[in-house]
């Protein structure tokens, strides 16, 4: 197991100082402390110490305790087995509840590593203590970046799933394309092309002429005291990428 290992490679080298240690992992270093004395020890199953918070929020949490690499890494893998296969929600959860069985491990094994790099520094008590502030402890600023990358990649999932409505009879990005239709037609229409307007429109129900269920319109085409009834349809080209299509047609009375 992966916790063997860790007790293995712990009891062949001498352990770091406590005091050391503690400064270095700064908030909740007690945790932290037990746990690899436990680990060195081989007395308590590996999978027992599930961390929720770096199952539940991964980058947040890794950045937190400035695993920047990890955090990082966890970023961009979903994302890009997401555009070549298509399951990096799937990896994203896996990512994350490795993180939260591996998570103690991370910090201690960085936090001896950076412990033994400060002992070849050779700093004296002072250096030593501010070095060791500042390579460990935890970052605020971090932890709020996860939270704003993970919120980004959430907003985006979600958007991917749940595309834009189709746009009702009266949007104005519709009203402007019907009027487009009109005027590139003006001469089936009759209406000078300059002086053409929409007005009464209202919805009349579910146009289903389309690919898939869409809205069917109904208006009038002015241009001064001429009238000419009209109905369109509006459906989706293409749902995912957010593209409809607008059918106009003259209105039979």
């Amino acid at each position: 197991m992966y916790q063997d290992r860790i007790s293995d490679q712990a009891k062949a080298r001498p352990p770091v100082g406590e005091a050391d240690l503690r400064l270095y992992l700064g908030p909740n270093a007690d945790s932290y402390v037990h746990y690899r004395d436990r680990a060195r020890a081989g007395s308590r199953p590996f999978l027992w110490h599930w961390n929720w918070w770096g199952f539940l929020f991964p980058v947040p949490w890794l950045f937190y305790r400035k695993l920047w690499a990890v955090g990082v890494a966890l970023v961009l893998l979903p994302v890009l087995l997401d555009a070549l296969y298509g399951f990096g929600t799937q990896m994203g959860i896996a990512l994350a509840a490795l993180i939260a069985a591996w998570g103690k491990p991370l910090v201690i094994e960085r936090a001896e590593r950076k412990v033994r790099q400060l002992d070849g520094l050779g700093l004296v008590s002072q250096h030593s203590i501010e070095w060791l502030r500042r390579a460990g402890g935890v970052s605020l600023p971090g932890a709020l970046l996860g939270a704003l990358l993970t919120l980004s990649l959430l907003g985006l999932y979600l958007y991917g799933k749940f595309p834009a409505r189709l746009p009702g009879c009266e949007a104005p990005m519709v009203r402007a394309t019907v009027l487009d239709i009109a005027r590139d037609n003006a001469e089936q229409t009759g209406l000078p092309a300059d002086q053409v307007e929409l007005s009464g429109v209202r919805q009349e129900g579910v146009a289903r002429n389309g690919p898939g269920p869409g809205r069917l319109c109904s208006a009038e085409l002015r241009a001064a005291a001429d009238r000419l009834p009209v109905e369109y349809e509006i459906f989706w080209q293409s749902r995912g990428e957010g593209r409809y299509v607008i059918d106009l047609r003259l209105r039979d009375e």
